[in-house]
């Protein structure tokens, strides 16, 4: 019985310890090293292939958008538009070529990897938040609201055409959102409001 005891506390020591040096690696945070020239920006948004946790992109202001291959060790840097040099609120890749950025002035894509951009913003379009891609063609941005009607556009062809459904709740921004592959449900956010949708992002309405 003794020896039975034992066995357990030794099994529960060994679970205690593995929980806490887990818990402890998941709770630890390390600078990295950015290139000269984009280390003293502002950053806003970041994206990690669910598929390769080394490949992720960073996007922020004056159109900045930064990449890495190997987890953050190392780092590339790109200008989107370096004419607007836009605010990048959001970026998303839906595989290793082809991504989307998004902000206040309008929409960027890419389809190098986030070495070059194209701008692919939607007519009438005001003052762009978040976007969400679940695939290479199909997508989503979101912006308007505080004082202007809220705009949620959705593109089915990589941002070639976009159809918008507009909605006038007062005092109500719209910051981000999400939308599953295959799924119809979907939500954005903004303002202490969200907003769902059940017909794949067509149509929208205040859910919370």
């Amino acid at each position: 019985m003794i020896k039975k005891h034992l066995n357990i506390l030794f099994i529960i020591s060994i679970v205690f310890c593995n929980y806490f040096n887990s818990s402890a690696q998941s709770q630890y945070w390390e600078k990295v090293n950015i290139p000269a020239g984009y280390s003293n920006n502002y950053w806003l948004d970041i994206f990690f292939m669910p598929s390769n946790k080394q490949l992720g992109w960073i996007c922020g202001y004056n159109g900045k958008v930064i990449k890495t291959i190997d987890g953050g060790a190392n780092w590339t840097g790109y200008n989107v538009d370096l004419g607007k040099n836009p605010m990048l609120e959001s970026i998303h890749f839906p595989s290793v070529s082809i991504g989307y950025a998004s902000g206040s002035q309008g929409i960027w894509k890419s389809q190098d990897g986030g070495a070059t951009w194209a701008e692919i913003t939607p007519a009438a379009a005001n003052n762009l938040w978040g976007c969400y891609f679940p695939t290479i063609d199909t997508g989503f941005v979101v912006g308007g609201g505080c004082g202007m009607a809220q705009q949620f556009f959705k593109t089915t062809n990589g941002g070639i055409s976009w159809t918008v459904f507009t909605a006038n709740a007062p005092n109500i921004g719209l910051c981000d959102l999400i939308l599953e592959p295959g799924k119809d449900t979907g939500y954005a956010s903004g303002s202490g409001h969200i907003w769902r949708t059940i017909d794949k992002g067509t149509t929208w309405a205040l859910f919370s």
